[in-house]
């Protein structure tokens, strides 16, 4: 490999720190190659070229990209004279970076086998422009056929549009060729000069924000800081521009750390299905949970609008959502740890977050799976299956020498040879045959002339069928299970009357009849007091002696699984603590939702002040309920404050009132 001069350096190096425009750039970049002979024009065939590792942050392509620019091409027709602007380098001279170069393409086509083409090692150039165009072309030519009915094309000698592909095929067209050694010397170019290529002022297919994320996350790793990594893409002016820093606060906040493993994620799931720009108000509403406007924004169809978060936030799907968490974390770590191919665990781990968002917000219907899933426990049992029979799938496709059964046909026994003639019927499987009606077998064993089949009825001993072997192929394999019998201990325990789950919803329920039966015994009139904003206050309207205003916590209960937190409001009953919390309060007296409870409308008297309301409690059906009264008589117009320096509403001393 030619050493590079320290003259060319300064002057290439010049260029990339330049202010100039991003495409001024690339044009200064490529005469100053040009004319040291790093770089040359010349004619390539598609079927010389790869894709480059770097290419769309590491992304490379998506075949479904490919497939769907190909097609519009393919409509249109295709015209020589347009393929302007196509790059590449020269593949690495090293054995081990080549090896290395070969081996991301080989993964890439076998991620969509029945897309791409495959790689045949004689090619000699990997694009950084062109990419899908020349990949589409590939796949053409090996006889490849898109996702759906309407990608099945066929090149018919002597069609217009047949004939300008294969002169393609066959002659190639006009590339600008950068030299193995200008990447070894700038290894960040390749990924620069695709940014560059695909900026808004290009012909080439716009970076995405997942692909703006993955080129983040990559500057990362090559020990850039984010903002520098940022400067550099708002520089490409990539057409999700408007979004990049609420991308880049994304990646930062939740990316995974300097690896990114999210980012990674996320960029691979996305060109499973092809790569779509979601527009600066999705992903502002992904980053920072914020869901504003209609349905559709920025030509993006939402299926979650506002109020599905508000509800998400709410306390009562407090331990759905927690739940929600636990599992996408559990399967994080299978999907790290699978033994699948990483194509096949992306897949399956993209399946398992969508399956789960649908599920808490009860949006199943809205998705591809209209009939949802019963609960989180099921939908994470799926994604195991899938996992689990992803890697059988897998070892039987490329089985090593130790993974191998041999069989003695010759010494086996007829049952041995009639269970190798019909490998579906296995020790303990489920089947049924037609004229067994519905019955569920389960296969048991084998004598020398059959194989035992037995069905369990729910409440009629079991019924037991020998099946000669040349009768083994009418029964068949069944995901259905027999029915059974709960028994007799198990059932005593989840009945309602003894189920937990039960028994804790009552207690819940008689806490929050308790709590509400107290605030309306309690309840106080427009007469007594008044409500004022800006700042919350309430006010006395007559005078009331010591003790006459007695406030209590109105809102919602939930038990308290931790410890109690300080300055919250708890109601004592069946040896629990139950945290109070206040319903949505009337701060905009034009509005019509909202509750005003004074409870919460009063606060700590400030400097120069002096407090009137204390803490106490009542008894209200066993439920030790925490109130506030007034400690000293009141006069007309007082503002209601507590006695403290703050608000302490849980009384220190227990000062009991009954109901």
């Amino acid at each position: 490999m030619a050493a590079i001069s320290e003259e060319v350096k300064k002057e290439v190096n010049g260029v990339l720190k330049s202010v100039d425009p991003v495409l001024v750039k690339v044009q200064k970049l490529t005469s100053v190659l040009l004319e040291c002979g790093l770089a040359y024009r010349t004619e390539l065939k598609p079927c010389d070229v790869l894709v480059h590792p770097q290419n769309r942050s590491g992304q490379m392509l998506s075949s479904v990209d490919c497939w769907s620019k190909g097609l519009r091409m393919w409509n249109v027709g295709v015209r020589k004279e347009l393929l302007t602007d196509s790059f590449a380098f020269e593949m690495a001279l090293e054995p081990q970076a080549r090896e290395m170069q070969l081996a991301a393409n080989k993964a890439l086509v076998e991620q969509t086998p029945s897309l791409l083409a495959p790689v045949t090692c004689k090619e000699r150039f990997l694009s950084v422009s062109s990419s899908h165009t020349t990949a589409w072309l590939k796949a053409l030519e090996a006889g490849c056929q898109g996702p759906g009915p309407q990608h099945v094309l066929q090149l018919r000698q002597g069609e217009e549009r047949s004939n300008s592909i294969l002169e393609l095929l066959s002659q190639g067209w006009s590339w600008c060729v950068l030299s193995a050694s200008v990447e070894s010397e700038w290894k960040d170019l390749p990924s620069w000069l695709q940014l560059a290529l695909n900026s808004t002022n290009s012909n080439s297919k716009q970076l995405s924000e997942v692909e703006c994320a993955a080129q983040l996350a990559q500057g990362l790793k090559h020990g850039q800081q984010l903002k520098n990594s940022l400067d550099i893409l708002k520089a490409c002016d990539p057409a999700c521009k408007p979004s990049l820093d609420c991308i880049a606060h994304y990646v930062g906040k939740f990316g995974g750390g300097m690896d990114c493993p999210i980012i990674n994620f996320l960029s691979k799931f996305g060109k499973t299905y092809g790569t779509v720009m979601v527009g600066e108000e999705m992903m502002k509403a992904i980053t920072y949970f914020e869901l504003k406007g209609g349905k559709a924004v920025d030509g993006v169809s939402k299926i979650l609008v506002r109020g599905d978060t508000e509800r998400v936030k709410s306390l009562a799907m407090r331990q759905k959502v927690l739940e929600a968490e636990q599992v996408l974390q559990d399967a994080w770590a299978l999907y790290v740890a699978s033994k699948a191919t990483e194509s096949q665990t992306v897949g399956a781990f993209g399946r398992l977050c969508v399956r789960v968002c649908l599920h808490v917000l009860n949006k199943e219907k809205a998705g591809r799976e209209p009939d949802g899933f019963e609960d989180l426990q099921e939908i994470a049992g799926k994604f195991t299956e899938d996992l689990q029979g992803m890697a059988q799938v897998q070892a039987a496709v490329s089985p090593s020498s130790t993974d191998i059964q041999v069989s003695n046909v010759l010494s086996a026994s007829k049952a041995e040879l009639a269970l190798l003639q019909n490998k579906h019927i296995k020790v303990n499987e489920y089947l049924n045959a037609k004229d067994h009606g519905h019955k569920i077998f389960q296969h048991i064993s084998c004598t020398q002339t059959a194989c035992i089949m037995v069905h369990q009825p729910l409440f009629h001993p079991k019924e037991e069928v020998h099946v000669p072997f040349d009768q083994l192929k009418l029964w068949k394999l069944t995901k259905m299970h027999p029915p059974e019998k709960c028994e007799g201990a198990k059932q005593d325990q989840h009945v309602p009357q003894h189920n937990p789950l039960v028994q804790a919803d009552m207690q819940r329920s008689h806490v929050q009849k308790a709590l509400l039966q107290a605030c309306m015994d309690h309840a106080v009139t427009a007469d007594q007091v008044a409500f004022t904003n800006h700042p919350n206050h309430v006010w006395s309207l007559q005078k009331m002696k010591k003790g006459a205003l007695k406030f209590v916590p109105c809102g919602t209960v939930s038990k308290l699984k931790g410890e109690p937190v300080k300055d919250k409001i708890y109601i004592k009953a069946f040896g629990h603590d139950w945290q109070v919390q206040p319903y949505k309060a009337l701060s905009d007296f034009s509005k019509d939702d909202g509750v005003l409870s004074p409870f919460w409308w009063v606060k700590a008297a400030g400097q120069g002040e002096d407090g009137n309301m204390s803490a106490s409690e009542i008894v209200v059906d066993a439920c030790k309920i925490p109130i506030l009264t007034n400690s000293s008589p009141v006069a007309t117009h007082d503002k209601l404050l507590t006695d403290n320096g703050k608000k302490e509403i849980q009384p220190k001393k227990k000062a009991k009132t009954e109901s």
